[in-house]
């Protein structure tokens, strides 16, 4: 089997997936890149609660503190 990348316009995209679905399911596999997996697979985590998003401010709040800490404990 070999792979080959193609880069498509995002407003023709759904019409390009239509095409490849009338392909042999056995001849034609369809596979997304890992980090377009990996993000898709975060973001559906992100939006169903299963992984806890934390405000940026509060993010940065928390890093100042052990920034604050480190340089006290010296």
């Amino acid at each position: 089997m070999q792979t080959i990348t193609l880069k498509i316009q995002d407003d023709f995209v759904p019409k390009f997936m239509n095409l490849l679905e009338v392909l042999p399911k056995n001849k034609v596999k369809i596979q997304k890149d890992e980090i377009t997996l990996e993000l898709e697979k975060r973001i559906q985590e992100i939006e169903d609660g299963s992984l806890p998003a934390v405000p940026f401010d509060s993010m940065w709040d928390s890093i100042e503190e052990k920034i604050q800490k480190y340089k006290n404990a010296n």
